[in-house]
């Protein structure tokens, strides 16, 4: 945000009075110290030489309009809005209010405002570099990804050393996923500053969607050598250093995270997760827990707890927040789409047809197609549909569903329930896990299966339930 536009003076709209020629030498240089100390950051001085520019000249439009700015500066975005539109209207005309207005729009999230204010700008002056670059911010943040990318690609014509336009370019083409075009354009911007810490912690963020986690993290290393309290690159270093199961330095790094933004959910999250990586169960949760008094609807957190309790043997707690996974990003593209109601066991359903649906993996529909004829045994009639390479195989399930493959018409049904919400339905503990074996013979193609299908791990004992169609159970120590 620019701190400083040009200065007008002598302008005085109707209804206020024309000053003096002394007094606007007086505020001619008042404004010009005020503008120094702005400028070097001392927003408490300059702001009382406004004030005072103001009680001898209330329309001096570039003091209301710098007040505005040093209340963006002091994060207090909704008095810097009031305060520049109300410049604006002395002089409407002003690209530089236009773009600090629109900035401070875009903080309170008014993203549409924000645009308009950058459009206005932009028509007065089509190649203001500053105000494209505000431009593509907003068009990112409403995720009008390649809006955003033409954005920033005319601020960069305008002006092609622009460093913060072709590290948000890169941005953008990460959510693209064009992350070869990603890495070059933030190569171009720490050629032009090599100590970018952004551009580098971005940078890092892109190798680490390429799976190139070594590298990640030597330019996440990178950007902590400029800014050692970057919160984000000390996040990211985190789960960069998990994915290479470097768990204890992870935890050093998510906790360093902490310390400068307390308040850092993913931050804790994450740290939650590496703690489980740890079998340091009890340490997770209170990470979780943490985290959620933040964010009480971060359904991530929801769900890698409900893993975390499931893993300890809390399957009360466990099953019921696991269906909070359909909020989560992995999963909510597959939910459902049915009218039908869903079931989880709260009702009677005989007399019902019910669909049962595969929700996940083969494996996850090997493992849980188990409670099929459990089901079959309260409802009128089971309908199952699942994986197309898996009906064979699951037409041989006990309790007489009909197998439906998946992307083919369904039959007519009352309710629905997906595969992995049936152990919630049926309140399943350790000890009512349906283990009988085998569960589903052998299809008569006699294609043999060898799928472990459930595990539940507790202090140092991993017990496997069912190898399924070879019909054995198996235990295990780790």
């Amino acid at each position: 945000m620019k701190k400083k536009s040009n200065i007008h003076t002598g302008y005085a709209p109707q209804g206020f009075r024309q000053p003096s020629q002394t007094e606007l030498s007086k505020v001619a240089a008042l404004f010009a110290e005020g503008l120094a100390l702005h400028q070097a950051g001392r927003l408490g001085d300059a702001e009382t030489i406004y004030n005072q520019i103001l009680a001898m000249h209330p329309d001096h439009f570039d003091s209301l309009h710098l007040l505005g700015v040093i209340f963006y500066q002091r994060g207090n975005h909704a008095e810097a809005v009031r305060k520049i539109d109300f410049a604006l209207k002395r002089n409407p005309n002003s690209i530089f209010a236009l773009n600090n207005l629109g900035a401070a729009l875009n903080e309170l999230q008014r993203f549409e405002e924000a645009l308009a204010s950058f459009d206005r700008a932009l028509k007065a002056r089509p190649d203001y570099a500053d105000a494209l670059l505000n431009r593509g911010v907003t068009l990112y943040k409403l995720k009008r990804f390649e809006e955003a990318l033409a954005s920033y690609d005319r601020a960069l014509t305008v002006r092609p050393d622009y460093a913060e336009a072709l590290s948000n370019r890169g941005n953008v083409l990460k959510e693209l996923k064009r992350f070869e075009e990603a890495l070059a354009s933030y190569d171009r911007a720490l050629m032009l500053r090599p100590d970018y810490a952004e551009a580098l912690s971005n940078r890092g963020a892109t190798l680490y969607e390429l799976k190139r986690f070594e590298e990640a993290l030597a330019s996440y290393d990178r950007a902590l050598s400029v800014q050692p309290d970057y919160a984000e690159a000390l996040y990211n270093r985190g789960n960069a250093l998990k994915e290479l199961k470097r768990f204890e330095e992870a935890l050093a790094s998510y906790d360093r995270a902490l310390i400068v933004r307390p308040d850092y959910a993913d931050a804790l999250c994450n740290r939650g997760i590496n703690l489980l990586e740890l079998q340091r169960f009890e340490e997770a949760l209170a990470s979780y827990d943490r985290a959620l008094i933040l964010r009480p609807d971060y359904a991530e957190v929801h769900y890698n707890e409900a893993l975390c309790r499931l893993l300890i043997g809390d399957f009360d707690r466990g099953w019921e927040k696991h269906e909070r996974r359909w909020q989560t990003g992995l999963f909510r593209s597959g939910k459902w789409n049915f009218g039908q109601p869903l079931w989880v066991g709260s009702t009677e359903i005989a007399g019902e047809t019910i669909l049962l649906h595969a929700e996940q993996g083969l494996g996850d529909t090997i493992q849980f197609c188990r409670y099929v004829p459990l089901v079959a045994e309260r409802a009128a009639r089971v309908v199952l549909e699942v994986p197309k390479p898996l009906h064979e195989l699951m037409s041989t399930l006990a309790g007489s569903a009909q197998i439906v493959s998946r992307g083919d018409p369904l039959p007519d049904f009352d309710i629905h329930c997906p595969l992995l919400s049936l152990p919630l339905a049926f309140a399943t503990r350790l000890e009512t896990i349906p283990s009988k074996t085998p569960y589903l013979p052998r299809p008569k193609s006699r294609r043999l299966f060898g799928v472990i299908v459930w595990a539940n791990t507790k202090g140092s004992e991993l017990v496997w339930y069912g190898l399924e169609i070879l019909g054995k159970n198996c235990r295990t120590q780790i």
